[in-house]
């Protein structure tokens, strides 16, 4: 007798499920504590019940991984300034000598 039961497991196993299937097992999900919220302001504490909700299912960094992603933003935000100083820089002198440079050249045309 469970060796009936067996094909058939295996036989429903390779069955290809169709979308209805499909949305009728998430359907029977467990409701989560969101909707187990209630009040005269039903809406206001069952978005902030889903913000607490959400953040417990949000994997966090740990110490480690937090510290790295500090020095990382760190270390980008020093080469971009100092890629930004240089560009103002060279902006600056660059285009005042050139016009000191373009001017005679320019004043004979």
């Amino acid at each position: 007798m469970p060796r009936k039961n067996r094909k058939k497991r295996d036989e429903y196993e390779n069955e290809p499920v169709s979308a209805d299937k499909k949305s009728k097992k998430s359907s029977r999900n467990k409701k989560s504590k969101i909707d187990k919220v209630s009040g005269p302001d039903g809406k206001k504490r069952n978005f902030i019940a889903s913000i607490f909700h959400e953040m417990r299912l949000t994997s966090w960094p740990n110490r480690k991984q937090a510290w790295h992603d500090f020095w990382m933003v760190v270390e980008y935000t020093l080469f971009f300034l100092a890629f930004i100083i240089l560009f103002d820089f060279i902006t600056q002198n660059g285009l005042a000598r050139l016009s000191e440079f373009l001017r005679p050249i320019l004043s004979k045309l």
